[in-house]
């Protein structure tokens, strides 16, 4: 079950940073997805997805 967690709020991060309108920044999104830092959420992410957070979000918009 925590695994699947884990999956859905990763999920719902890697909506959030391809939003083009979106504001937060990654600790803020790492604060509100309930990560307990900013490193954590960057190694998941990057175990999940192959890339940093901040990478990706630069890659869904073009950056």
């Amino acid at each position: 079950m925590a695994r699947y967690l884990a999956r859905q709020r990763l999920s719902a991060i890697r909506v959030a940073l391809e939003d083009p309108l979106e504001r937060r920044t990654i600790s803020e999104l790492s604060e509100a997805f309930g990560f307990g830092s900013t490193a954590a959420l960057s190694h998941a992410f990057r175990q999940a997805y192959g890339l940093t957070p901040r990478d990706y979000r630069a890659s869904a918009r073009g950056f």
